[in-house]
């Protein structure tokens, strides 16, 4: 991936990942399901990035995840040493919509999305994305677009 291409990556995150031998399946490869529980991670970097958890709950909000995508491209093995990245692909005040790669090097090894709205915990109805956020993700739109 060029730096042209990761520059243009609206509210971006990365973090190293670990791979445990408990991750490891019969084939000798990190077995599918540990994706799902990585892209998680990711998007808990994102949250503390950009609107804490902690703010969240201050204001009755949580994320509901509405769908999950993944793509394996290449295995993972045990002594393999994967960066996990995430970005926003699309943000309205409806929903969001989270891009992520798992990488070593330049190789891709995995790649997803994830769709998900924000509730009011109390309600547990949907509500429109925090001004933060929206706020967030015009900014860096604009300095990419300009």
């Amino acid at each position: 991936m060029t730096d042209k291409a990761k520059s243009n990556r609206i509210m971006s995150c990365e973090k190293p990942i670990e791979i445990h031998s408990y991750h490891i399946d019969s084939m000798k490869i990190v077995h599918n399901s540990i994706y799902v529980k990585w892209f998680e991670e990711i998007r808990m970097v994102f949250l503390d990035k950009y609107y804490p958890y902690a703010n969240m709950l201050e204001q009755n909000y949580s994320p509901v995840i509405a769908s999950t995508e993944l793509n394996y491209k290449y295995p993972l093995t045990m002594f393999d040493k994967p960066i996990g990245r995430g970005w926003v692909e699309e943000f309205t005040r409806a929903k969001w919509i989270l891009k992520f790669e798992i990488v070593t090097g330049d190789k891709v090894h995995c790649t997803g999305r994830q769709v998900g709205y924000m509730v009011d915990l109390t309600r547990l109805r949907p509500i429109p994305m925090p001004a933060e956020l929206i706020d967030q993700y015009e900014k860096e739109k604009a300095a990419i677009d300009s």
